[in-house]
């Protein structure tokens, strides 16, 4: 179904063995042996790629090709914030990081009561994108846990959703997280971070913790 010049963006796993526990159930991106763009192969600076035709995805028109090389991030995101969780209207989501994934995140949930956070030192022109969402709050993380209190009556936010990659925005979201809040893991930390996570609020709060990682077909329609 596809033409020689047409426009597309594609998702990154390339590869899947279809017969796993994951696959049949179609989560084909927690595929054990799946194989992804980029990182089993080439990405797509080399000058030819090839992709199973069932993970490309047409343009539709109106969709530029600046806009299509964000989707796939974005489906990413859909995939964490639409499909890993649900989400309310009415609910206090609070997101840590402002980089492409916060970003993303933030403008799928524009319409839910959004407090966004980032490092002090995060460039202003994130800070403004932010803000420009219209969201309850922008705040730093030097404050983030006394803002969210003092927002819901130390009651606690209901949603947070890490995309920061930062363990200290893990614990931060531990602490503002009320009773029986959901906890959504996105970033990725980096090895060599050795803080300390308090995991034991988890337990104490009965929270609803999970993670998201890549995307599949669902997330792209």
């Amino acid at each position: 179904g596809l033409q020689v010049g047409d426009e597309v963006s594609t998702e990154t796993t390339t590869w899947s063995c279809g017969c796993c526990v994951s696959c049949l159930v179609g989560s084909y991106n927690l595929c054990s042996t799946r194989k992804i763009l980029g990182y089993s192969s080439n990405g797509i600076f080399t000058r030819f790629v090839i992709v199973p035709a069932e993970r490309v995805h047409r343009l539709i028109p109106g969709i530029s090709l600046l806009q299509g090389a964000i989707l796939e991030p974005l489906a990413c995101c859909i995939h964490g914030c639409c499909e890993a969780i649900s989400t309310k209207k009415s609910d206090v989501i609070v997101l840590a990081g402002l980089g492409t994934i916060g970003l993303l995140s933030a403008m799928i949930l524009h319409e839910r009561k959004l407090i966004l956070y980032s490092r002090p030192e995060t460039s202003k022109v994130r800070y403004d994108i932010a803000r420009s969402l219209n969201p309850f709050m922008v705040t730093t993380n030097a404050t983030i846990v006394e803002d969210v209190m003092k927002a819901t009556d130390g009651y606690g936010a209901d949603v947070f959703i890490e995309c920061s990659g930062s363990l200290a925005a893990v614990n931060d979201g531990l602490k503002l997280l009320r009773r029986g809040g959901t906890f959504l893991q996105r970033g990725l930390q980096s090895k060599t971070d050795n803080t300390i996570v308090d995991f034991s609020q988890i337990c104490y709060k009965t929270l609803n913790v999970t993670g998201s990682i890549s995307s599949k077909h669902s997330s792209w329609e």
